[in-house]
């Protein structure tokens, strides 16, 4: 049930005056209940009476303004509370904001290191997308390792608006990533194809950024311990640069067939100890190869230099004069047809006709026979111009077909 309220603070209020006329009612009223009570007991009995209840009145004020006040404070405590929760809700919003754009934007978070820049300090960074396959723990190319490969990544950095696709990150968020660094790197050496020095320098980079990718500590020994087995193996000393290039091989084969086994169930193994047999038939394969490159280079130099003279049956051929070679069609020599007038001057004909039709008259004129007419007018062109040294007769010992050497380059001034 609820109390009665109390409006007006008791505390305040002041006994009243019961000898005034207006309280002669209520003395009467008791003096008749109360036979033996004259005027002055009844004011008294109602002096008493209004302290009694003013003291009633009192402490159901004091409880009032109590329970009066705990309302106030537990409203001002849920006001509070709804406040702090509002303030803690919008500084989580707030820090996971921060949060996504610190993964989104590392670059712009990094923290500055407190030292300076000295002639000795070397940069040490890779292109974005080998940094990425390296997140990943895939297989990564030394080349981006190499002093060769960091200086592209210097030179070439990536730009989001060169062209970009959208791609996953390693936290599963879709990312703005440059086309530039998804397409493989211009320039790209193989491992098969690093020298030693290039391979032992990149394998030192290569560990530093694995754990700064954050590979597992076992990955990254056995790939050290991998990389110094080699690089102090005996063949690496070795005057033989086969021997060298065998290591090399045999590094990027393993390494890449290793990615390989530990996709596939039951098929990963340790990279660590070197298979001699196998480093031994890489090495035999390389001998042959090489082996079969210089006798191939031996054929080639012994052909050119026996295509340089002409054989001796085309000597009578070469020492002809203009006019007096046979018409190809007829057989006979040609007495009245003469060349055209020409200055002595033939880098002035050649000035007038463009190089392009030059050459391209001389690839129609090799394909078909001339008339006796053009033949003493080629012949004494060629002479002239002192370029036959650069075309071998024909096997028919005619001059009407003239073969051009494989290794002249030049275009060289001819006439129709």
């Amino acid at each position: 049930m609820d109390r009665q309220c109390i409006t007006t603070d008791p505390n305040l209020a002041t006994a009243p005056d019961y000898t005034a006329p207006e309280w002669a009612a209520a003395r009467n009223d008791l003096i008749g209940e109360n036979p033996g009570t004259d005027q002055a007991g009844a004011v008294a009995a109602l002096s008493a009476f209004w302290r009694v209840n003013i003291t009633e009145q009192k402490r159901l004020w004091a409880e009032q303004r109590a329970v009066v006040l705990q309302e106030e404070q537990d409203r001002a405590a849920e006001q509070q509370q709804a406040m702090d929760k509002e303030a803690d809700d919008r500084e989580h919003i707030r820090e996971s904001a921060e949060e996504e754009e610190r993964k989104k934007y590392k670059n712009k978070f990094l923290e500055i290191p407190d030292r300076p820049l000295t002639a000795e300090s070397v940069v040490q960074v890779i292109a974005e997308s080998a940094r990425a396959t390296l997140r990943k723990e895939d297989l990564v190319e030394l080349y981006f390792f190499t002093p060769l490969g960091m200086q592209a990544a210097l030179s070439n950095p990536s730009r989001a608006l060169d062209g970009s696709n959208i791609v996953q990150d390693e936290d599963g968020n879709l990312i703005l990533s440059s086309k530039a660094n998804t397409r493989a790197a211009k320039g790209l050496i193989e491992d098969d194809d690093l020298t030693m020095e290039q391979f032992c320098l990149a394998t030192t980079v290569f560990v530093k950024q694995a754990a700064l990718a954050g590979w597992p500590e076992p990955r990254i020994n056995m790939f050290s311990n991998f990389w110094v087995a080699l690089q102090t193996h005996s063949w690496c000393w070795h005057t033989d640069p086969l021997r060298q290039h065998a290591l090399i091989k045999y590094q990027a084969m393993h390494r890449r067939q290793w990615h390989v086994a530990m996709l596939t169930p039951e098929q990963g193994y340790l990279l660590v100890l070197i298979n001699e047999t196998l480093l031994g038939q890489i090495y035999d394969k390389l001998f042959c190869e090489d082996r079969h490159l210089a006798e191939l280079a031996r054929n080639t130099q012994s052909y050119r230099r026996s295509t340089r003279t002409p054989p001796a049956r085309l000597k009578d051929t070469l020492s002809r004069e203009p006019g007096t070679f046979p018409s190809a069609s007829t057989g006979s020599v040609p007495t009245a047809a003469q060349p055209p007038a020409m200055g002595s001057d033939t880098g002035a004909l050649a000035a007038e006709i463009p190089p392009m039709e030059l050459c391209a008259a001389l690839e129609r004129r090799s394909s078909k026979a001339l008339t006796p007419y053009i033949a003493d007018n080629w012949e004494k062109a060629l002479r002239r111009a002192g370029i036959l040294s650069f075309y071998a007769a024909s096997t028919s010992g005619c001059r009407e077909y003239f073969k051009r050497r494989t290794d002249l380059v030049d275009l060289v001034p001819l006439i129709n």
